[in-house]
């Protein structure tokens, strides 16, 4: 029983389901946020486009893995064959329900983080070695435009601040979560040369810019619930700044723990969707 349990993790943190479900956390809480709609299909095309993304990546960086992020290569080598027919499927999936669906916007739209993220694994990571922190900014914009995603998915028409607000704020915890991913990757990154944040500024001003983002990404739900663009209960995302600090805190004092911090951060967008579910009830008391 406990190999099958292991084995489900496994698959659950190295498969990238993790984050897939985070992304779908994601559109749910901008859909509460702006007080707008939003159904399972969206949740489920997201998931689908997240795993497809991912799996990508996995795929033509498997041989980097191998030094980098042993446990996820062993994890995914059993399976190398047959990740192009999950990724496609994935795709095919997504597209049948945007189809069904007619959200002709959304189809069209979908192709950019797609095409971003192809070129990003194929062509640009040689620019990771002349341009600071590429990797974090491309990743993050990539994971940001789920939000005009989601407006066109449903034809949203909802005043830019509000949009800005939203769209800063996903950008910026992302960043942060990305840029403290590459961490664990310093020594290797120092080693062929890739400018990411980390390996810029040193582990010590690193983490010093991490906790001072931690915050500072919180300001635009802050200034949206003060001049009344979002609910008094979007508050509850303050609690996300003692949540990653405390990850980040603890990364550093217990680097034998690594690999759990990095699971407990990359946990911070379904938590998104658990703080929406408990700022929606408490104003129902």
């Amino acid at each position: 029983m406990s190999k099958v349990l292991k084995t489900i993790w496994s698959e659950f943190i190295y498969g990238g389901h993790l984050l897939s479900i985070g992304s779908a956390g994601i559109v749910f809480s901008a859909a509460k946020l702006i007080g707008s709609s939003y159904d399972w299909a969206i949740l489920i095309v997201v998931y689908c486009f997240s795993q497809a993304i991912y799996l990508f990546n996995r795929l033509e960086e498997f041989e980097t893995d191998i030094e980098t992020n042993p446990s996820r290569t062993e994890h995914i080598k059993n399976r190398l064959k047959s990740l192009k027919i999950e990724i496609l499927a994935y795709l095919v999936f997504a597209y049948v329900i945007m189809i069904y669906q007619r959200t002709w916007g959304a189809i069209f739209f979908s192709f950019i983080p797609l095409f971003i993220g192809w070129t990003y694994t194929k062509y640009l990571k040689d620019l990771t070695s002349k341009i600071i922190g590429l990797k974090t900014i491309i990743v993050s914009i990539t994971w940001a435009l789920l939000l005009p995603f989601y407006y066109l998915y449903f034809e949203i028409s909802s005043n830019l601040m509000t949009f800005l607000l939203v769209f800063l704020f996903i950008l910026l915890r992302w960043v942060l979560n990305t840029s403290f991913f590459d961490v664990k990757d310093i020594a290797g990154d120092q080693k062929i040369g890739l400018k990411t944040y980390p390996v810029y500024f040193g582990i010590k001003r690193y983490m010093l810019y991490a906790k001072i983002l931690n915050f500072v990404s919180v300001v635009p739900i802050v200034i949206g619930v003060i001049n009344s663009i979002f609910p008094k209960w979007a508050l509850v995302f303050v609690i996300l700044i003692p949540f990653i600090h405390v990850c980040l805190n603890n990364s550093q004092k217990y680097p034998k723990k690594m690999s759990y911090y990095y699971v407990y951060a990359d946990s911070e967008f379904i938590v998104w969707a658990l703080l929406v579910v408990i700022g929606l009830n408490l104003t129902r008391i």
